[in-house]
């Protein structure tokens, strides 16, 4: 294992929990419900003043064959509601997945996490979103402590009335 990756990821792990911690509270939106334990709730994080968000996404990664998993982004209208439902469709290395990050910059600015830790076949997130294009970025944290940028795209609104 190298170093570099084993920090990265202990890192990030730390920098979810403390974001977690610091801004979850009751009465936060549907996106912060914990129906799990080992659920860290999405939390907002507004961008500050006179830094620019980025709705263009980036480049992913391919899972090497042995850690091979499928998550699904699909963004809909929910109750009047635009959410982002990110599923886990398992794979042949879903056992070697500690967990999914899940990132959603919204058009409004707002950035929106969740996470999925060991996740199973069917195991979904919500993320309220907006009616405009947010951009949904999932990253699988595998065994080795490597990680991998899976899914980096804008999904726009589509509203279900025509």
């Amino acid at each position: 294992m190298k170093p570099a990756s084993i920090l990265y990821a202990a890192l990030l792990l730390v920098l979810a929990c403390a974001v977690a911690g610091c801004s979850s509270g009751p009465g936060t939106g549907p996106a912060t419900t914990v129906q799990q334990p080992t659920t860290l709730p999405a939390t907002p994080s507004p961008t500050p003043a006179g830094a620019a968000i980025s709705l263009t996404p980036g480049p992913t990664q391919t899972l090497p064959p042995q850690y091979f998993v499928d998550v699904q982004v699909q963004k809909q209208e929910q109750s009047g509601v635009p959410t982002i439902t990110v599923t886990f469709r398992g794979g042949t290395g879903m056992d070697f997945i500690n967990q999914v990050n899940i990132v959603v910059t919204r058009s409004d600015g707002v950035i929106k996490t969740a996470t999925m830790m060991s996740p199973r076949v069917g195991e979904e997130r919500d993320i309220e979103g907006t009616s405009g294009d947010d951009r949904v970025e999932v990253t699988a944290l595998v065994t080795t402590g490597s990680s991998y940028k899976i899914i980096d795209e804008v999904l726009p609104f589509q509203s279900i009335n025509p």
